[in-house]
């Protein structure tokens, strides 16, 4: 099961992703900056009360090679830009269709992880079905 840490300050938001994303067997931890645990990838908002999505990309990339996956209502090019030259994976505008959040989710996870089982498969020692 692939750890996901949503750093969101909108409990609304928070809730609706944390049900959706458990949904589709994820485990998701909620957090409003950043925190020195690892996680398999990050959904971060941009606007944050005791800082800014771009610190904790910029420290997450820094220690390790992760997925980063920005959701935010910033539309603007120069922020989509930014986000992208610093190493983000992808860039979600606010509002978002649910289906299409997990489509891009899971294919950046698959590009990490590429070599690991994926959910279609059974593993039983050294044989995969």
């Amino acid at each position: 099961m692939r750890e996901i840490l949503l750093v969101e300050d909108n409990e609304i938001i928070v809730k609706g992703l944390k049900y959706l994303l458990e949904q589709e067997k994820f485990d998701i931890k909620i957090a409003k900056n950043i925190v020195e645990q690892k996680f398999d990838l990050y959904l971060l908002d941009i606007t944050l009360p005791d800082g800014d999505g771009y610190e904790i990309c910029q420290y997450v990339k820094k220690q390790k090679d992760v997925p980063v996956i920005f959701l935010t209502a910033k539309d603007e090019e120069l922020n989509v830009v930014q986000c992208l030259d610093m190493g983000a994976d992808d860039y979600i505008i606010k509002p978002f269709r649910n289906r299409e959040l997990i489509s891009r989710i899971k294919s950046v996870l698959r590009r990490y992880y590429h070599d690991e089982i994926n959910e279609n498969q059974i593993k039983c020692r050294d044989v995969i079905i």
